[in-house]
Order: structure tokens, then sequence, then C-alpha cells
């Protein structure tokens, strides 16, 4: 929430509870859904269980969640950022983009690309503890 609110000036969400539900895909990165914000954790069982949507879990933690996840990257504490640095490169290096929208609402796009360079796969793997194939399967998952 400290990050939405420096980004956008309030810690609320952006978006409304019931357009988690119709999600093809949630990514649930640092969080004990079920247990901290249990509306929306229901609203993530619905897209699930209902919906047919995909649901990554990243958390060292076996929440609640993790047994209805499609995967689970179970990665050392404090390497949140590596790990989704190393999806972004998968994303990146498959070409799993939406180029019209980073064309069109996207600023600096190419110095990201260059930023994800030390963040191969097996860097990433070795930083976080969690297999390479298993970051490539959820970049692939969440890009598609």
């Amino acid at each position: 929430m400290a990050g939405l609110a420096t980004v956008f000036g309030s810690g609320a969400m952006t978006n409304s509870i019931h357009d988690i539900g119709d999600s093809a895909c949630i990514l649930a990165i640092g969080t004990n859904t079920n247990e901290a914000h249990p509306v929306i954790g229901l609203e993530v069982l619905r897209s699930v269980r209902q919906k047919g949507g995909k649901l990554i879990v990243v958390n060292p933690r076996e929440i609640g969640l993790v047994r209805f996840a499609d995967i689970w990257l179970r990665l050392r504490p404090g390497t949140d950022v590596p790990l989704l640095m190393g999806m972004a490169r998968v994303i990146v290096d498959e070409g799993l983009l939406d180029n019209t929208f980073i064309n069109e609402r996207c600023e600096n796009f190419d110095a990201f690309k260059e930023s994800l360079k030390n963040f191969d796969l097996a860097t990433v793997a070795q930083i976080t503890g969690v297999p390479a194939d298993k970051i490539a399967e959820a970049a692939r998952m969440y890009a598609t």
C-alpha cells in the first residue's frame, strides 16, 4: 500500500474488488490474502474455482491460497524484486508483450529492457531459490 500511496497519492486499491474475481490470471505476491483480506481472498477463489482463472502464489510461506495455486513460487524472503525482474526478462525475451500498449502508454521501455540484462534465469534462480523452469512457467502463464 505504501507503493500505491507514493505513485498514485493513495494507498487504496485502484480497481474494484469484484474485478479480481473476473481475472484470467492472478499473481499474489507477498500477501496472505485469505487471512489479511478475506473479501479479496473470496474473489481470488471465485476467479480460480468458478471462472477458470490461473493463480500464481509467490510467498516463502505455505499460505492458504497455495492449495488453489497453479504455481507456487516459494522464494527466499526479500527476493521478490529479482524474481519479478526474471519473469519480466522471460516475457521480453520470448516476445510475450502487448506492443501496442507499450508503444501507446509506456515511456523509456528500452531502458527497462536494458535493466533486465543482469536477470537471466540462472542468476535469478540462484538468488531466489526458485528453479529457473518454474520462474519461466510463471512468466508465461502471467503473460498469456
